[in-house]
């Protein structure tokens, strides 16, 4: 952390505020539970290995999770339970439900939550779950009224997640949230 602050030092910028992700914990998952309500995210039981292998590859279009087709009930439940705590590590993810044959291999249904019973530096041991940085990023910015972020070359395949340029899941989600951008 303080290097980048260092860095945007060195810029000639300074800030008002000191803001994190963790600051919107409650409000991210709010936008999940409303993603999985319009039924454009799920929960899956995948391991990483088979997400990685049903991803495709960039040639060949991905295969969709057999937990895609879960009811939005389940998925609500699934979703409650593993904010609860009552899977271990990496048991589920929260995917959106985008496009498992899109060009850009980032956009195949993306991984917006994880379990993970970590201590965290901000919330403790409040959370057992964690937003995504692709979901998180832009999501962030915008209750910030952030209208430019400044990112490093390696978030640059995955700005479409973070963007939601052509991307309906997050252009649903901003409209649904009464969010711009």
């Amino acid at each position: 952390m303080d290097s980048i602050k260092e860095d945007i030092k060195w810029l000639g910028f300074e800030w008002a505020n000191e803001l994190y992700a963790s600051d919107y914990f409650e409000q991210l998952y709010a936008f999940a539970v409303e993603l999985i309500k319009k039924g454009l995210a799920y929960v899956d039981d995948s391991t990483a290995a088979e997400i990685a292998a049903m991803k495709g590859t960039p040639t060949e279009p991905g295969k969709d999770s057999p937990y895609r087709s879960r009811s939005v009930e389940e998925n609500l439940q699934l979703f409650a339970d593993m904010r609860a705590g009552k899977y271990p590590d990496a048991a589920k993810t929260l995917r959106a439900k985008v496009d498992m044959a899109s060009p850009n291999m980032h956009m195949r249904d993306p991984i917006m939550y994880r379990i993970k019973h970590a201590h965290h530096h901000r919330t403790g041991d409040a959370w057992s779950i964690y937003p995504m940085y692709d979901f998180a990023h832009g999501q962030s910015d915008s209750i910030e009224n952030i209208t430019h972020s400044i990112c490093t070359l390696e978030f640059i395949p995955t700005a479409r997640c973070m963007t939601g340029s052509s991307s309906s899941w997050v252009s649903s989600l901003r409209t649904s949230m009464n969010l711009r951008g």
